[in-house]
């Protein structure tokens, strides 16, 4: 996790005050260089480790207010006109799912309503790889996602009654009854 930080703070530096890159990150630097190219595009709006919060009904919301129904972090976020485009920088293995991704565009979305069409991927830092582009412009499909998954988190509350599903986490679990925890 430290690393993570370490190379998360390193990038910001780099692609928002032209910090070199650590020794230990040179290898990293052909991603900024592609983002130095892009930021010559006139019109472009680009911005690092940038924060966002929606309230319930998916505006835009301060991050620590008390209307915060989610939040989160866009590692890279360019914007022009209709068109986004988020990067989310990865230090661990490489998992291509795009949920993480669908929520930023809900946040994305929320500051920039006039986007139509939003492109994410994953870099994949360690692999030296880049992940799969995917479209994101569907936000209205994630809200409702969120929304069932939210319901579905309510009605296990209140009724103590939780799904068993295996998860890259049960390892941690304090489940030891469940049989996707690997320390029972």
């Amino acid at each position: 996790m430290e690393w993570g930080d370490y190379v998360h703070k390193s990038l910001e530096k780099r692609g928002r005050e032209g910090i070199a890159l650590p020794e230990d990150m040179k290898a990293f630097e052909k991603y900024a260089l592609v983002i130095d190219d892009m930021c010559k595009m006139e019109g472009l709006e680009i911005t690092f480790e940038q924060q966002m919060a929606i309230d319930i009904d998916c505006r835009e919301t301060p991050y620590f207010g008390e209307a915060v129904h989610g939040r989160g972090k866009l590692d890279v976020k360019m914007v022009k006109g209709a068109m986004a485009y988020i990067m989310d920088w990865k230090t661990g293995k490489k998992r291509e799912d795009p949920l993480e991704l669908k929520l930023q565009a809900v946040l994305l979305k929320a500051r920039h309503p006039q986007v139509r069409r939003i492109v994410g991927r994953y870099i994949w830092l360690k692999d030296d790889a880049l992940g799969q582009p995917y479209e994101l412009g569907n936000v209205g499909e994630t809200q409702v996602w969120i929304d069932a998954t939210l319901a579905q988190a309510e009605n296990s509350l209140k009724t103590n009654s939780w799904a068993k599903r295996p998860s890259p986490l049960c390892g941690w679990c304090d489940v030891k009854t469940c049989e996707y925890n690997s320390n029972r």
